[in-house]
């Protein structure tokens, strides 16, 4: 999952590190609960709040699923010509991918339903 804010200058998506960021809290003991990004495209820095931020799909588990299944299709091609039925090296990489996609859509919804600061005045 990558975590993204919009620009208020711009409306620019602004992409907000977030390797260990498992949920709001995590991003406000990690930034605080407000912190300076700077857009990329007008050069400004400006203060986001913690629940001006939303996760998003990252494509990384999908491109990775698609790149695990060529290998282990070639490799179910081999033993199959060497009298394997070897339908599982092709099932394996779709299951994990499946597992992972599945996994970061459970981690996208929790960040985004839950808010840091729910008294906070919406902009």
């Amino acid at each position: 999952m990558k975590l993204i804010s919009t620009c208020p200058n711009c409306q620019e998506e602004i992409k907000i590190p977030s390797f260990w960021i498992a949920d709001r809290i995590d991003l406000a003991k990690a930034k605080g609960k407000e912190f300076d990004v700077s857009c990329k495209r007008c050069n400004k820095i400006t203060k986001i709040h913690v629940d001006d931020v939303k996760a998003v799909a990252d494509k990384t588990v999908a491109i990775t699923g698609l790149i695990a299944f060529f290998p282990a299709l070639t490799a179910s091609y081999f033993l199959f010509q060497y009298g394997f039925i070897a339908y599982a090296t092709i099932a394996l990489p779709v299951i994990a991918s499946s597992s992972a996609r599945h996994n970061q859509r459970t981690k996208i919804n929790q960040f985004n339903l839950l808010h840091y600061d729910s008294k906070r005045n919406r902009r």
